[in-house]
Protein backbone atom coordinates (compact mmCIF):
# COMPACT_ATOMS: atom_id res chain seq x y z
CA UNK A 1 0.00 0.00 0.00
CA UNK A 2 1.48 3.40 -1.05
CA UNK A 3 0.56 6.77 1.05
CA UNK A 4 0.81 9.72 -1.04
CA UNK A 5 2.45 12.42 0.69
CA UNK A 6 1.35 15.94 0.82
CA UNK A 7 3.59 18.69 -0.50
CA UNK A 8 5.17 20.33 1.87
CA UNK A 9 4.67 23.96 2.46
CA UNK A 10 8.38 24.92 1.32
CA UNK A 11 7.76 23.29 -2.44
CA UNK A 12 4.39 24.80 -2.61
CA UNK A 13 5.76 28.32 -2.18
CA UNK A 14 9.06 27.64 -4.47
CA UNK A 15 6.62 26.59 -7.10
CA UNK A 16 4.37 29.59 -6.97
CA UNK A 17 7.95 32.08 -6.70
CA UNK A 18 8.69 30.20 -10.13
CA UNK A 19 4.99 30.42 -11.31
CA UNK A 20 4.96 34.37 -10.94
CA UNK A 21 8.66 34.65 -12.52
CA UNK A 22 7.19 32.68 -15.25
CA UNK A 23 4.44 34.76 -16.15
CA UNK A 24 6.62 38.01 -15.49
CA UNK A 25 9.09 36.76 -17.99
CA UNK A 26 6.45 36.14 -20.29
CA UNK A 27 5.33 39.83 -20.02
CA UNK A 28 8.85 40.89 -20.74
CA UNK A 29 9.63 39.11 -23.86
CA UNK A 30 6.03 40.29 -25.17
CA UNK A 31 6.86 43.90 -24.47
CA UNK A 32 10.40 43.41 -25.80
CA UNK A 33 8.57 41.67 -28.92
CA UNK A 34 6.12 44.51 -29.40
CA UNK A 35 9.62 46.74 -29.27
CA UNK A 36 11.18 44.81 -31.91
CA UNK A 37 7.87 44.83 -34.16
CA UNK A 38 7.97 48.81 -33.69
CA UNK A 39 11.84 49.27 -34.64
CA UNK A 40 11.70 47.08 -37.74
CA UNK A 41 9.14 49.35 -39.29
CA UNK A 42 10.83 52.44 -37.98
CA UNK A 43 13.48 51.15 -39.78
CA UNK A 44 12.07 49.86 -42.67
CA UNK A 45 10.25 53.47 -42.86
CA UNK A 46 13.83 55.26 -42.91
CA UNK A 47 15.13 53.04 -45.65
CA UNK A 48 12.31 53.87 -47.90
CA UNK A 49 13.00 57.53 -47.37
CA UNK A 50 16.46 57.15 -47.99
CA UNK A 51 15.44 55.29 -51.40
CA UNK A 52 13.30 57.90 -52.47
CA UNK A 53 15.86 60.67 -51.55
CA UNK A 54 18.24 58.36 -53.89
CA UNK A 55 15.91 58.50 -56.72
CA UNK A 56 15.21 61.97 -56.42
CA UNK A 57 18.97 62.63 -56.92
CA UNK A 58 19.16 60.26 -59.46
CA UNK A 59 16.26 61.68 -61.39
CA UNK A 60 17.60 65.86 -60.73
CA UNK A 61 21.36 64.88 -61.65
CA UNK A 62 21.55 61.38 -63.27
CA UNK A 63 24.60 59.07 -63.05
CA UNK A 64 26.76 62.54 -61.97
CA UNK A 65 25.03 62.33 -58.81
CA UNK A 66 26.91 59.43 -57.70
CA UNK A 67 30.32 60.20 -59.69
CA UNK A 68 31.90 61.33 -56.65
CA UNK A 69 31.36 58.21 -55.02
CA UNK A 70 32.41 56.08 -57.62
CA UNK A 71 36.04 57.93 -57.70
CA UNK A 72 36.61 57.99 -54.12
CA UNK A 73 35.59 54.36 -53.78
CA UNK A 74 38.83 52.01 -54.28
CA UNK A 75 38.00 49.06 -56.27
Amino acid sequence: MFVINPTPPAVHHRVEELQEKVGEYKRINSRLKLLAKLNVRATQSALRNSQGLLEILEDLYGDAAFEDEKESTPE
